[in-house]
């Protein structure tokens, strides 16, 4: 009886903790992941093939890199034809910048919350409400509020945007300068920025074309 009592006890509680999205099977986790494309031929190689939909994808990256890698996936997302939200609350969209990249800004929702419980509550209501197939939350630079406000969320915020993702099997991009979702990320990589690349003949007419990025691999979910 006891034996019994301890197995229903175990049955109950794991359930629970599966629907919370807290405990994840490793069987769950071996399910075939379906990548899309970032945008980024390097990132998609060093992460395995791509982002994953219904996941959350990490990339922690230094000033400068993180507003190539949120253009070129917006980008690549409105080539395939799909419609996506900037969760932007260090406002650092440059719309210009954007349009230069390829981004069509016509099949894209711009929010700019206020503060961290703001932004994750944004997140959570665009995934409920379905039709986005990216959602992207940049948190802007080390010292911005928005990621120092967003760095101190608890365990649980994560836990409800990757049930989220999971359900809308929506791509879920988070542009940070240091982790925050930590081990709820399905994909985690780092960023550096190397040489910049300019274009034009000789100063002042020559402009800034760009910077060269690396990747790392940190985590990722799934064998691949």
């Amino acid at each position: 009886m006891k034996g019994m009592n301890a197995k229903v006890l175990g049955d109950g509680l794991l359930g629970e903790l599966r629907r919370e999205g807290v405990l994840t099977l490793a069987s769950e986790i071996e399910r075939e992941v379906v990548l899309v494309s970032s945008g980024i031929s390097e990132l998609d190689r060093v992460g395995g093939g791509g982002l994953p939909r219904g996941g959350i994808t990490e990339v922690v990256t230094v000033a400068g890199g993180g507003a190539t890698v949120l253009y070129a996936a917006l980008a690549a997302a409105a080539s395939r034809a799909e419609l996506s939200a900037l969760i932007d609350p260090a406002d650092g969209f440059d719309t210009g910048s954007a349009v230069a990249a390829g981004v069509d800004c016509r099949r894209l929702l711009w929010v700019r919350p206020r503060g961290a419980k703001q932004t994750l509550r944004a997140a959570e209501l665009l995934l409920d409400a379905g039709g986005f197939a990216l959602v992207v939350l940049d948190l802007g630079t080390m010292g911005s509020v928005a990621y120092l406000e967003t760095s101190r969320l608890p365990a649980a915020s994560w836990v409800r945007l990757r049930k989220r993702a999971a359900q809308s099997q929506t791509v879920v991009l988070l542009v940070t300068p240091a982790a925050v979702a930590g081990a709820f990320a399905a994909l985690t990589l780092s960023v550096g920025v190397g040489p910049a690349r300019w274009q034009g003949p000789t100063a002042p007419q020559r402009w800034l074309a760009g910077v060269e990025l690396s990747f790392q691999l940190r985590r990722r979910r799934w064998h691949g």
